[in-house]
């Protein structure tokens, strides 16, 4: 089998020569994958004929501003330190959207998710809409001339949404993520109109130059009205989810799977007895936790539960998982973070007191009885959220705004 360095040369070799002459480096193909896979049993971040993605697009990996390509990335003993960005490049420009708003959304969110809707119809967009949003917008929306069609679920092939546009807060794309649990989700523009808002970097009612709905359209997404040509590439967060898998321990049975946003959550539900679960790492075992309840959690679920349970905040670039104990019942039991490598696994002890429960973002929980198994790994689908400033920028700025981070009375100069 040829070495790494082998296969290498004449892509090195390119990239030389074009660097030499001055010339931008070759065009990069669709992403085949997106994290290394070498030292991990389970499937990594893989893209292409094991995953597909859409017809209409696909992810590239570019350099950040500044910084010299690295095509060298898995030569042995040679780690690529420079920064990267991922990009959606479009193959065609898009033609369905999918509006998505909250279900107790007031008149005021109401109008706002029409106008989201109007300034994609006209750009050209056929409109889909889930519910409730299609029941109370669709007549308002026709009375514009604008015809919505009622989506229902991923497996609609005919139907299947280019990107997403989520007006409301946090909670609409935890939801939107629960609607693509098979396939992956498009990429997706959440526009901030809920309590929080902490991961939609868009305001709808930011009325600044560089604010509001058309201008998101047209500045971050690029799309500009009867355009025959695909739209320029969209900078993205390709946000990790955890593939959660629970099986019997009597059968081996799949009982349930999630693909989770935020986090899996294992606890003791109801119960007066705490939890007494087995933890493991790629079959090593790690430790008894009893306690209320662990936390593992995607760098975007760091900001949630798992922050307030003492979990550390972890940038939204980085591939990791981390594990966070809830009130457990010793003090040396201290948060850890796992690559995205690493295959956790739960059992519920065969001794424990009582039964446990998984919950997963918050939104469905599946029992685990005596002799249960939780297995988290990273999911093979990513969603992709749209950047307004960058990856960093936009976290910083959400930690800032909704979370005053590290916000205190300057120290005085001595005199």
């Amino acid at each position: 089998m040829a070495s790494s360095r082998g296969r290498r040369a004449p892509q090195l070799a390119a990239l030389c020569l074009h660097l030499a002459l001055g010339l931008a480096p070759p065009p990069r193909r669709c992403l085949t994958k997106l994290s290394s896979t070498q030292s991990s049993s389970t499937p990594g971040w893989t893209y292409g004929k094991e995953a597909p993605t859409s017809d209409a697009w696909c992810f590239v990996r570019t350099m950040g501003e500044g910084r010299e390509p690295c095509d060298v990335a898995d030569e042995t003993y040679l780690r690529c330190t420079a920064a990267a960005t991922y990009k959606v490049t479009w193959s065609r420009p898009p033609r369905r959207a999918l509006v998505l708003a909250k279900k107790s959304m007031d008149d005021a969110e109401l109008r706002v998710a029409s106008e989201v809707a109007r300034v994609i119809a006209g750009l050209g967009i056929d409109i889909l809409l889930a519910e409730p949003l299609y029941s109370r917008a669709r007549a308002r929306l026709a009375d514009r001339g604008i015809a919505a069609a009622l989506w229902e679920s991923e497996d609609d092939g005919d139907r299947r949404p280019d990107f997403l546009a989520t007006i409301g807060g946090d909670g609409l794309l935890l939801y939107a993520n629960a609607l693509f649990q098979r396939t992956a989700p498009p990429p997706v523009i959440a526009f901030s109109a809920g309590s929080l808002g902490f991961l939609a970097p868009f305001d709808a009612y930011d009325e600044s130059a560089d604010g509001g709905v058309e201008n998101a359209m047209g500045l971050a997404a690029g799309l500009e009205r009867g355009a025959s040509r695909p739209p320029p590439p969209w900078p993205v967060s390709l946000r990790m989810r955890l593939r959660c898998t629970v099986f019997d321990g009597g059968s081996g049975d799949v009982l349930a799977r999630h693909e989770a946003l935020n986090e899996v959550v294992v606890n003791r539900g109801d119960s007066e007895f705490l939890s007494a679960v087995e933890c493991f790492c790629n079959d090593e075992h790690l430790t008894t936790a009893q306690a209320d309840g662990i936390i593992v959690a995607t760098p975007t679920g760091s900001t949630a539960y798992s922050l307030s349970a003492g979990g550390p905040m972890v940038h939204p670039s980085a591939n990791a998982m981390v594990f966070t104990p809830v009130c457990p019942h010793s003090l040396s039991f201290r948060p850890m973070v796992f690559p995205d490598s690493a295959e956790l696994k739960f059992v519920v002890d065969g001794d424990a007191r009582a039964d446990a429960w998984a919950t997963f973002d918050g939104r469905n929980r599946v029992k685990l009885k005596r002799g249960d198994e939780l297995v988290v790994t990273p999911s093979p689908y990513p969603l992709p959220t749209v950047l307004r400033l960058g990856n960093t920028a936009d976290w910083f700025g959400g930690l800032r705004t909704h979370f005053n981070f590290n916000v205190r009375v300057r120290q005085k100069p001595l005199s």
